[in-house]
């Protein structure tokens, strides 16, 4: 299997810094903000933007974070989800916190890939939102020759960084009636205007299922 230490810990829920007893985890939207660099250009500065225990979306603050969590969060775009563990930085003391400290991902929901995929036999995953995923089969109605798609499942999901373009994916059925719920752990690579979605076999690490997906 070819996940990275920090993604296997992240999928199966151990979040980085979760030791930290003052850290907390915090959920929000990413937010990418244009900044004058020290070379009078223009940089990206990514910010996170918290939702408070009302929904409420709050305004974007910047993030301290590692060098090797802010090229994590240098992938994402615009009005992506995250969770991470960190600090709420309340210097003034007023309840309105100026930045987070940022100790570890714990995962990330990619707007660019939610919609409708399709692999070449047109199986097709439907990412419905942040943490949903909805699988179709094809059948054919031989009466008019046309294909139909029949839903068969529908699913939890998370993901966490892995590397580069690939993001560790975890997921839970919840289409089960009743018995043993199916959790399924795979990896997920993005491409521009296609995804690789692998899910592997816990006992071996191979890949045991690959789809080619293309947007529907």
């Amino acid at each position: 299997m070819s996940f990275s230490s920090t993604a296997i810990a992240l999928i199966v829920g151990t979040a980085l810094g979760s030791s930290l007893a003052h850290a907390e985890s915090i959920r929000g939207f990413i937010s990418i903000r244009k900044t004058p660099s020290h070379l009078g250009t223009l940089t990206n500065e990514v910010m996170i933007r918290p939702i408070n225990e009302r929904h409420i979306v709050a305004a974007p603050l910047p993030v301290e974070a590692t060098i090797l969590d802010r090229a994590t969060l240098s992938t994402l775009n615009q009005d992506d989800f995250i969770v991470v563990t960190g600090d709420l930085k309340d210097q003034n003391r007023d309840g309105r916190p100026e930045s987070i400290t940022l100790h570890g991902i714990e995962s990330v929901g990619l707007k660019s890939v939610i919609g409708s995929w399709r692999s070449p036999q047109w199986e097709v995953v439907r990412f419905e939102n942040f943490n949903r995923i909805s699988l179709y089969r094809p059948i054919v109605n031989f009466g008019g020759g046309r294909l139909k798609l029949s839903k068969y499942k529908d699913l939890n999901y998370t993901l966490a960084p892995d590397r580069d373009s690939r993001y560790a994916i975890f997921m839970v059925e919840t289409s089960v009636s009743e018995g043993i719920t199916p959790v399924f752990i795979g990896q997920l690579e993005v491409k521009s205007e296609q995804l690789r979605l692998e899910i592997f076999d816990p006992k071996t690490g191979k890949a045991t299922e690959a789809y080619s997906l293309s947007p529907l």
